[in-house]
């Protein structure tokens, strides 16, 4: 029987939910990647290049700073 309560909703001041789609994005490509050359999805990622709109890089630089 589970008896741990169950984890809180953490709020995140100034969070860009907008943000969780390009993110996802991102990650299925990576995931993609990594069943293309056979390894397990925990395999470490030493380096990648993802490339994707001016749009999108700006809205992630932008919260870069």
């Amino acid at each position: 029987m589970h008896r741990a309560e169950w984890p809180a909703a953490l709020e995140i001041p100034g969070g860009d939910t907008t943000m969780l789609a390009t993110v996802g994005v991102a990650l299925s490509g990576v995931r993609k990647a990594k069943s293309e050359a056979k390894v397990k999805q925990r395999t470490e990622v030493l380096s990648a290049t993802i490339t994707a709109p001016e749009a999108l890089t700006a809205q992630a630089a932008g919260r870069a700073g």
